[in-house]
C-alpha cells in the first residue's frame, strides 16, 4: 500500500512540473517541506517564473514552515502565487502572506492561529494577560515572532494582529480582505456552487417532507 506522503510526493511533483502548482493539502510537516522545496526547484528547472501555492490546511509544525518560507526568500527573482483553496489556518497563513499574489475562492476561511490545536480559546487570552507562566513563556515569544513576520508582511499594526489573536476565529474571505490578508477574491468553482445548491437542495427536500 502506497503511504499518504509518497502519494502526496507524486501527486506534487506532476503538478509542479506539468504547471508550477505546489499543492500545500494537509499538515505541514517535514516531509511536506521537503517535498515542497524539491517542487520548487522542479518547476524552476521546468523555466516557470512563477509558482502557485494550492493551499488548503489547517497549519502544522512552525519549523516545516519555516522551511518552505526560507526556500521562498531565496528566490526574490521568483513570483509567488498563494491560492486558499478551503483554508488557511496557522502556518498556512504564514505561507500565503509570503507570496506575491494572495487570492482565495469566495467560500474559503483563513485564520490567524498561534498556539496549539488543544489550546481553547479562553488559554489563548489568557497567555496574554499574564494569567499563566512557563512553559507558556515559549508561547508568548512565538506569538510575538509570528504576529511580527505577519506585520512586516502585510503591513498591519501589532495591536490589530494582537487583537485577532486573543480568540482564534475562523475570517470569511471578505473578513480577510478588510484585514489585508488577501489581494483578491475569486469567484467558488462551478464545482463548488453546484455542491452547495445540491445541498441545498437536499435539506429543502428533507423540510417538505417533515
Amino acid at each position: 500500500m502506497i503511504k499518504k506522503s509518497e502519494e502526496y510526493m507524486a501527486y506534487a511533483k506532476v503538478q509542479a512540473d506539468d504547471m508550477g502548482i505546489i499543492p500545500i493539502i494537509g499538515e505541514v510537516n517535514t516531509d511536506m517541506a521537503e517535498v515542497v522545496v524539491e517542487c520548487i526547484d522542479l518547476a524552476l528547472k521546468r523555466g516557470f517564473k512563477t509558482i502557485t501555492f494550492h493551499i488548503d490546511t489547517n497549519g502544522g509544525w512552525n519549523d516545516s514552515c519555516n522551511a518552505i518560507i526560507a526556500k521562498m526568500n531565496s528566490l526574490p527573482h521568483i513570483d509567488f502565487t498563494g491560492l486558499v483553496m478551503g483554508k488557511a489556518r496557522s502556518n498556512g497563513l504564514r505561507l500565503l502572506q509570503h507570496c506575491t499574489n494572495r487570492l482565495a475562492f469566495r467560500s474559503s476561511t483563513i485564520q490567524f492561529h498561534w498556539g496549539s490545536l488543544e489550546m481553547k480559546n479562553g488559554d489563548l487570552a489568557a497567555i496574554m494577560d499574564n494569567a499563566v507562566i512557563d512553559p507558556i513563556a515559549h508561547r508568548k515569544r512565538t506569538l510575538g515572532i509570528i504576529a511580527q513576520e505577519i506585520a512586516d508582511a502585510t503591513g498591519l499594526s501589532l495591536e490589530k494582529l494582537y487583537a485577532l489573536a486573543r480568540y482564534e476565529q475562523d475570517l470569511n474571505s471578505e473578513e480577510a480582505m478588510e484585514f489585508g490578508f488577501l489581494d483578491e477574491i475569486l469567484p467558488d468553482l462551478p464545482a463548488k456552487r453546484a455542491g452547495k445548491r445540491l445541498a441545498k437542495g437536499k435539506k429543502e427536500k428533507v423540510k417538505k417532507g417533515k
